[in-house]
């Protein structure tokens, strides 16, 4: 289950090489990911993950 922190967002990943809406428990973090990076889809973004489980 997806639970935010101040700063984080907590996704699902759902194969090896996506990470899906469907795959989400909750897919607020995930809408909020998407709403950002298609503010500004001319832009780089670098991300750090941790994998967990």
């Amino acid at each position: 289950m997806s639970q935010s922190k101040s700063g984080q967002l907590f996704l699902t990943l759902g194969d090896t090489s996506a990470i899906w809406r469907a795959h989400q428990d909750d897919p607020t973090d995930f809408d909020l990911l998407f709403s950002m990076l298609s503010s500004k889809p001319d832009k780089e973004f670098t991300f750090s993950y941790k994998l967990i489980g």
